[in-house]
């Protein structure tokens, strides 16, 4: 028989060896995102990773708030933000600096262009409008330059003004003629940020071509989650510390947005009676990163809210025929495609469409004139990218499909689980599709309250598909 006095050493040898193995028992964490060329090719498109609404040093309160003001600290901070374009295999971005101090440069230095590093400028009709940036291991992202004021500027092939005095007269309007003048004469897209404070009354009146249904910064800042987003002040906020400090490497940091990320109803309620008002307006998720509230690193000795992490969590998907900046302007402007929780997983294979009689396609944000009995809504069922992170758990994922009643509140019309969804049109209407995921797949990467984040959440938002 065995001595207990040696089985209780093995015993205790054997527990101090599987706490240290711990996290290297954990599965692999993959901090880069798949290219989207592994996404599809949906009906002939290919599918455009796209970041919208985000901050270079050239904004003052960008890089901990010092901005260009130290040239060592923006030149660090700006390569983290070209990372982080190449980490997340962005095929576009969309900078969007505040006009006091972009104002300032030339246009062509909106565009963060270096030579030295192979970029290669885009040439339009006043000279470049965007920069081709160039990658290690060959990926190429589209930078596109604007401005975030009262409004949002993105794409703008020019400056509006010869002088600093000029532009910044225009770039800090909230009016109709501001928005006007940016459309005429710098070629943009006009947004309206942060639209969980903006009144219905000043989207009316604006007219803006998209707005956001979800912004990081709202989702993280305590005093908009209270003020406007009605949520909890500090909701989350301690859960999302623990998975940062997180000192037995059990929580993986990439997964703090589980604990504050959301899609707010304000902004729908927003959005839904501008649609039922006749707009055909086109939703955005803005990161908003600027890379300047949480200096404290994880255990991967990456700040807290790096450019990398935070493009991660959020991404814009659309269908393009093109690559040039026309063709992903247009798809952001008219809301081909859907908004993407990517930091939950990469979805493969996803589409909507209107399919009617003779194989005719109507993509989100395009009308269709409604053929009883040869009009259909078809929502493809995505899937986890097999470089998605996983321990092995399958996720259970759903299709929804919302149509816009006449007060702004949303029916389910139709909905499927783990299959495809075909949906006879019976009724003009405006629909658009919600893909949930149970993330079951993320449990291995989770220790602190992993069952409180074993729930149902939104992980697909399309635009809409208006039935005439």
């Amino acid at each position: 028989m065995d001595n207990p006095k040696h089985l209780h050493a093995v015993a205790v040898i054997a527990t101090v060896l599987v706490t240290l193995c711990a996290s290297c028992m954990q599965p692999e964490w993959n901090r880069e995102l798949p290219p989207s060329a592994d996404l599809g090719r949906p009906r002939g498109y290919r599918i455009a990773r796209t970041l919208v609404h985000t901050h270079s040093p050239i904004s003052y309160d960008a890089c901990d708030k010092k901005g260009v003001s130290d040239a060592a600290n923006a030149k660090t901070c700006l390569d983290q933000l070209r990372y982080s374009f190449c980490a997340n295999r962005f095929d576009y971005a969309f900078i969007t600096d505040h006009p006091n101090k972009m104002v300032d440069y030339n246009f062509d230095d909106l565009l963060l262009f270096r030579q030295n590093e192979n970029d290669t400028l885009v040439y339009g009709s006043d000279g470049p409008v965007a920069n081709r940036m160039n990658c290690p291991g060959g990926h190429k992202t589209m930078i596109l330059a604007g401005f975030e004021d009262r409004l949002v500027a993105l794409g703008m092939t020019r400056h509006i003004g010869a002088t600093a005095d000029e532009r910044n007269g225009v770039y800090t309007g909230e009016n109709i003629e501001t928005a006007v003048s940016l459309r005429t004469n710098a070629n943009a897209i006009v947004s309206i940020p942060h639209t969980e404070s903006r009144s219905l009354d000043l989207l009316r009146s604006v007219k803006p071509d998209v707005i956001e249904i979800i912004n990081i910064h709202a989702s993280i800042d305590p005093k908009i989650r209270g003020q406007y987003l009605r949520q909890d002040y500090f909701e989350g906020i301690i859960d999302m510390v623990v998975n940062w400090i997180d000192p037995y490497s059990e929580q993986e940091p990439d997964l703090a947005f589980l604990a504050f990320l959301n899609f707010s109803p304000v902004y729908f309620e927003k959005w839904n009676t501008l649609l039922n008002e006749g707009m055909h307006i086109a939703p955005i998720a803005a990161t908003d990163s600027h890379q300047n509230a949480l200096t404290w690193t994880d255990r991967y000795d990456e700040r807290l809210d790096s450019h990398r992490r935070l493009g991660r969590w959020l991404s814009n998907h659309y269908l393009l025929l093109g690559d040039d900046p026309g063709h992903v302007k247009s798809a952001v402007k008219y809301g081909r495609g859907w908004i993407v929780m990517e930091g939950l997983g990469t979805p493969v294979g996803m589409d909507f469409y209107a399919e009617t009689a003779g194989g005719g396609y109507t993509n989100p944000g395009e009308s269709v004139t409604l053929v009883p009995g040869k009009t259909f809504l078809k929502v493809k069922l995505p899937w986890l990218h097999p470089d998605s992170p996983s321990s092995g758990d399958l996720p259970e994922i759903k299709i929804l499909l919302r149509k816009i009643v006449s007060d702004g509140s949303e029916a389910i019309v139709a909905r499927t689980t783990n299959e495809d969804l075909t949906w006879e049109v019976k009724d003009r209407g405006i629909y658009r599709a919600e893909v949930t995921i149970l993330p079951q797949h993320l449990k291995g990467f989770l220790n602190y309250k992993k069952d409180d984040y074993m729930r149902e959440t939104t992980w697909i938002i399309t635009n809409n598909i208006f039935v005439e």
